[in-house]
């Protein structure tokens, strides 16, 4: 009789998360659909269903170069940081000196650090740099920022394959390059994609940095996107409950279509490291 109260508790606790978890995105879906009097009467569902909405924000060009910006930002950074971490790591879990080992713990130690106690030397290193208001800072920041994580997985999934691949490798006559290219990049397809799905996606969702080095609009990702448009169009809640639902989009099939590999990479990566 108690064990069956307590897994029929552990249902109801998960349900009770799920329902938490998923009712702020129901809430954003559905008064997408609404017209501006049925939300400021806080109905839940609407009395039928305003694609106007849609129309009003896909008629705009902000939102395809906000979304051009914010699909170039993600792609340049994870390609930038997938080649940096992935050949750190190769060299962490390899490399026998000590030095390596230290490198490492340096890595994890930054991840302890929280961003925002070192704001102000890095916007001041940005504008000594002269990147404000530059697509290049978003790339840097984003890639920069995703390192300590990625070489943490990489190294990780690296030490699970067995260095006889290197000796054969080493046998046939590859170079410490050539084995990480030919041998050791293609063998961390999983933890590959599992790094990307899991940086994109705080890249994606990222508002923050754009706010902080972005004056320009035309390089607006599309979180900064929704805030400018909430500011000019105060009163037109349906077109930006509609453009928050259309900028969670992509990051929602990226994730979906990933989610096998997503998970495995993850596991293999943090067990092994």
């Amino acid at each position: 009789m108690i064990a069956r109260i307590s897994h029929s508790l552990k249902y109801v606790y998960v349900l009770f998360f799920l329902v938490m978890a998923l009712f702020p995105v129901a809430v954003v879906i559905l008064n997408s659909f609404k017209n501006n009097i049925e939300i400021n009467r806080i109905t839940f569902l609407p009395e039928k269903l305003e694609f106007k909405n849609y129309f009003t924000i896909l008629s705009k060009n902000d939102f395809y170069l906000s979304l051009f910006n914010s699909v170039f930002y993600v792609a340049a950074s994870s390609a930038a940081a997938v080649f940096i971490v992935s050949l750190a790591g190769y060299s962490i879990a390899r490399r026998g000196e000590k030095i390596f080992g230290l490198i490492y713990y340096f890595f994890l130690m930054s991840m302890m650090i929280p961003a925002t106690s070192s704001l102000s030397a890095l916007y001041t290193i940005v504008m000594k740099l002269d990147l404000v208001n530059t697509r290049s800072v978003m790339i840097l920041l984003f890639t920069t920022g995703t390192i300590p994580m990625g070489i943490l997985l990489f190294s990780g999934f690296i030490k699970s394959i067995p260095r006889a691949l290197d000796e054969s490798a080493i046998i046939d006559g590859f170079g410490y390059f050539r084995r990480y290219l030919y041998l050791i990049l293609p063998l961390s397809k999983p933890v590959m994609i599992a790094f990307i799905v899991l940086t994109a996606l705080g890249m994606w969702n990222n508002f923050f940095t754009g706010m902080l080095f972005l004056r320009d609009s035309a390089k607006f990702p599309l979180p900064l996107l929704v805030y400018a448009f909430s500011s000019k169009t105060q009163t037109d809640y349906g077109s930006i409950f509609a453009l928050m639902c259309l900028s969670f989009i992509p990051p929602f099939l990226f994730f979906l279509l990933n989610q096998k590999h997503f998970y495995s990479g993850v596991a293999v990566g943090a067990v092994k490291g």
